[in-house]
C-alpha cells in the first residue's frame, strides 16, 4: 500500500495513540508503525472490533506474565525520542511491571494533578489505601506540574509515580502520552481522575473505547465561579461538557455538588452518574465521640465563665479561602474576639500572610500536620469559623466538628449537608464581615444554643463521616454497584 491509498482517519481510529505525535498517519506508519506490527489499514480493513474495550493491539499483552521492560521501552520509544526520557519510561514500565508480578493486575489507577497537601489529595491517597484492601496493584500518577508535599505511608501494593521528579522535561501533550501509555500497559479495572489536567485532557481528546480501562470515574467536588461574572470556571465547567458521556461515574463529597451540576452546566441530568462519597474524618481513630462532646463542654464552660471569644481558622492562605474576608472580620472585632489562623499559602504567592501579621487580635500559627495542634494553643478556641468563594466539603469543616467546635460558616459547596439552623450557623453565600461578626458574638453571650447546636452537629458527622460510611460509598463507586 502506498500514501495514496493509505486510510490515515481508520488508522487514527485504530491506533489512537499514535495522533499524539502531531504528524501525519502515513508518516507515524512508516516512521513506527511497521517496527511496531502496526497494519496498513485501509477503509475496507478496519474491523469493528478493533474499538471494543478490552480488545488492544498486541504491543501490551493482557496477560501480566508477558509484560516485559525491554519490550516496553520499544513500543514507546517513538513517543518520546530523547535517551534521557527513553530512560525515564524504562524505570517506570519496571516499576509498574515488578509491582503487577508481585501483587498482580492493576485494579485501580489514579491520575491525580499534583501533592500539595489539600483535601483533593487526601482524598485521592484514602481511595488508594481503601482499594489496596482488595488486593491487585493500585497506582497514583501525579500527572501536572504543582507544589508538592510530604506523601503518606501507603501500602505495599500502591505504586506512585511523579512525573515532575522523573528528571526529564515533558510537555503538556507528552504527559499526556506517557500517561496513555501507562493506561496501555496496565489496563486498570477503574481510571479515576482527580484533578489531572492531562487526564481530563487525554479523556477530551479520544474515544471512549479507545481508553484502555474497564470503567472511568471522574472525581469532582466543586463548581467554581470566575467571580467577576459568575459563570462557571475550572474542572467542572472545562472538562464536564466535552467528557461526561465517556464517565461510568462522577465521585464527589457533597450533595450539592451533584444536584447542581447539570443546571449550571447546561447538561442533562439524566446522563450524570453521581456517587457522593462522604469522607471520613482523619480524627476517627484519635478522637472518639465522647472526647468530642468533653472538649464540647469545657469550650462552653469557658464561655460561660465569660472568657474573651476565641475563633479559630484553618486553612490555605489563597485568595479563593476569602483572606481578605477573614481579615476584615478580625479588624471589625478587634477589641471583641482574638483569631487563631492555622495555614500558610500553597496556589498563590502574596502578601497576605505578611498583612494579617500586621492585625493586632490575631495570631498567625503557620502550617499545621494534625488538626489536633489547633486545640494545643494557650487556651483551646471557642468556634471555628469557615470563609471561602467557592467548596466541595471542606475536611478542615469537618474535622472541627469532629472536635466539637461551634461552626459559623458561609453557605458554599457542599456545606450545608452537615451545617444547618440546627448543627451550627450558616451565613449567606455572600455574607459579609458584618454577618460573620454578628454570629460570633451570637455564640459568645448564648453559649447555651452553642452547646444545643453543637451537640447535634457532632451526632450528625460523626455518624455522616465515619469509616463505615465512606467505605460503604466508596466502595459503590468504584465498583459501580447499587444505589447512589
Amino acid at each position: 500500500m502506498d500514501s495514496d491509498n493509505f486510510d490515515g482517519d481508520h488508522y487514527f481510529q485504530r491506533y489512537p495513540e499514535a495522533s499524539l505525535l502531531g504528524i501525519s498517519a502515513w508518516e507515524h506508519f512508516i516512521r513506527f508503525g511497521k517496527r511496531l506490527g502496526y497494519e496498513e489499514t485501509g477503509a475496507s480493513e478496519l474491523r469493528p472490533s478493533s474499538l471494543e474495550v478490552g480488545n488492544h493491539d498486541p504491543v501490551f499483552p493482557r496477560a501480566v506474565e508477558a509484560l516485559h521492560p525491554t519490550s516496553t521501552v520499544a513500543d514507546v520509544e517513538y513517543l518520546l525520542q530523547r535517551f534521557d526520557q527513553r530512560l525515564a519510561i524504562d524505570a517506570i514500565s519496571r516499576e509498574i511491571v515488578s509491582k503487577v508480578a508481585n501483587f498482580g493486575p492493576t485494579n485501580h489507577l489514579i491520575s491525580l494533578n499534583f501533592a500539595a497537601g489539600g483535601g483533593a489529595e487526601r482524598c485521592a491517597f484514602e481511595y488508594a489505601k481503601f482499594s489496596a484492601e482488595a488486593g491487585g496493584t493500585v497506582i497514583i500518577l501525579l500527572t501536572d506540574w504543582g507544589p508538592r508535599a510530604d506523601f503518606p505511608d501507603l501500602p505495599k501494593n500502591v505504586l506512585l509515580i511523579d512525573f515532575q521528579e522523573l528528571g526529564i522535561e515533558l510537555t503538556e501533550r507528552q504527559r499526556e502520552s506517557l500517561l496513555f501509555l501507562i493506561l496501555r500497559l496496565t489496563e486498570p479495572k477503574v481510571f479515576q481522575i482527580i484533578n489531572s489536567v492531562a487526564a481530563w485532557n487525554l479523556l477530551s481528546r479520544h474515544h471512549r473505547a479507545s481508553i484502555p480501562a474497564s470503567r472511568i470515574l471522574g472525581t469532582l467536588y466543586a463548581m467554581q465561579y470566575d467571580v467577576s461574572t459568575w459563570s462557571p470556571v475550572g474542572y467542572a465547567a472545562n472538562f464536564l461538557p466535552s467528557c461526561f458521556q465517556k464517565l461510568d461515574g462522577i465521585v464527589t463529597d457533597n450533595r450539592r455538588f451533584a444536584d447542581e451540576c447539570a443546571n449550571a452546566l447546561g447538561l442533562p441530568d439524566e446522563l450524570l452518574n453521581f456517587f457522593v462519597v462522604p469522607n471520613s474524618c482523619r480524627l476517627r481513630i484519635e478522637v472518639s465521640k465522647d472526647e468530642a462532646q468533653s472538649r464540647l463542654e469545657d469550650r462552653i464552660n469557658s464561655l460561660r465563665l465569660g472568657r474573651p471569644l476565641k475563633v479559630l481558622w484553618a486553612g490555605r492562605l489563597d485568595p479563593e479561602k476569602r483572606i481578605d474576608l477573614l481579615a476584615d472580620i478580625a479588624r471589625d472585632m478587634r477589641h471583641l474576639a482574638h483569631f487563631e489562623v492555622f495555614g500558610r499559602t500553597v496556589v498563590e504567592k502574596s502578601d497576605w500572610e505578611q498583612n494579617l501579621r500586621a492585625i493586632s487580635n490575631m495570631n498567625l500559627n503557620g502550617g499545621f500536620s494534625s488538626p489536633l495542634e489547633w486545640d494545643e494553643i494557650s487556651d483551646p478556641a471557642h468556634v471555628f469559623m469557615f470563609t471561602s468563594v467557592w467548596e466541595g466539603m471542606p475536611n478542615a469543616l469537618i474535622e472541627a466538628s469532629w472536635l466539637g467546635l461551634p461552626i459559623v460558616s458561609s453557605d458554599v459547596g457542599g456545606i450545608r449537608d452537615i451545617i444547618s439552623k440546627d448543627t451550627g450557623w450558616l451565613l449567606p453565600q455572600n455574607a459579609s464581615a458584618e454577618d460573620y461578626k454578628r454570629a460570633l458574638l451570637e455564640i459568645q453571650v448564648d453559649p447555651e444554643e452553642a452547646l444545643r447546636r453543637t451537640r447535634n452537629l457532632l451526632e450528625l458527622v460523626h455518624y455522616r463521616h465515619s469509616e463505615a460510611g465512606f467505605r460503604s460509598a466508596l466502595a459503590t463507586a468504584l465498583l459501580l454497584t447499587g444505589e447512589n
